[in-house]
């Protein structure tokens, strides 16, 4: 059996780099909890550039419950400068970047993340499996639409 070539993606990072790592190991000799996660992202495009665009993902983790403390707490800034390929629909750029290129940085957090705790208290952590499927809303729509609440009830005043 003869294995597929591979598909070059339309996406391309450009560079990424660490604003913030912070990690803090537990004190205690114990820490029993599991480690909750919450991921924010935003982007950015290019001023000039259609195809381009800055992502910024941040990662926060630490203890699940108060009770029982997580290893290591900590939280992790990454920036990413992406292009889309000419041949990609512009119209679904913004998405691309938006779900791919953010698991293209959560990969680095891992790596980072795994390195950094590898020689400490509680040994080396890794950063679960997430799915960053669900889109980031855009902050143009959500401008617009304010802007629409806004009119209705001009609008009906006038009337």
């Amino acid at each position: 059996m003869t294995p597929k070539p591979l598909n070059a993606s339309p996406l391309r990072i450009l560079s990424h780099t660490f604003s913030r790592i912070r990690v803090d190991a537990a004190e205690v000799e114990e820490a029993p909890g599991g480690i909750s996660l919450k991921t924010r992202r935003s982007i950015l495009p290019h001023r000039e550039d259609e195809r381009k665009f800055l992502l910024t993902l941040v990662i926060q983790f630490g203890s699940e419950e108060e009770e029982e403390l997580a290893p290591y707490s900590g939280e992790l800034i990454i920036e990413g400068q992406f292009e889309v390929a000419p041949n990609f629909p512009l119209e679904k750029a913004g998405a691309l970047v938006d779900v791919t290129g953010a698991s293209i940085l959560y990969g680095a957090c891992r790596e980072m993340l795994a390195n950094l705790t590898a020689r400490s208290t509680f040994g080396m952590i890794s950063l679960p499996s997430v799915s960053f499927l669900e889109p980031t809303p855009p902050k143009k729509k959500a401008a617009k639409k304010k802007a629409a609440a806004k009119k209705s009830p001009r609008t009906r005043s006038k009337k």
